[in-house]
């Protein structure tokens, strides 16, 4: 089994763009509640955060790709 990722840039990409998607969910999310709602969206925000540095964990891995030489 390889660790590379075929298309390292698309990926790349793909990974940064879902990121964005969760930050700006993040954002809207904490714009939005009230202050009462906090502690109840602390497990729910965690998780997307997970997620997030998820995505940009796998973007940073493709790296490498974009200078492999053939």
């Amino acid at each position: 089994m390889s660790n590379v990722i075929p298309m390292p840039l698309q990926n790349i990409d793909m990974q940064i763009s879902e990121a964005a998607a969760l930050a700006e969910t993040l954002i809207a999310l904490g714009e939005n509640m009230e202050d009462a709602e906090y502690l109840r969206m602390r497990a729910s925000s965690m998780a997307l955060l997970y997620i997030l540095t998820d995505r940009l964990k796998s973007a940073d891995r493709s790296i490498p790709g974009l200078y492999r030489r053939g």
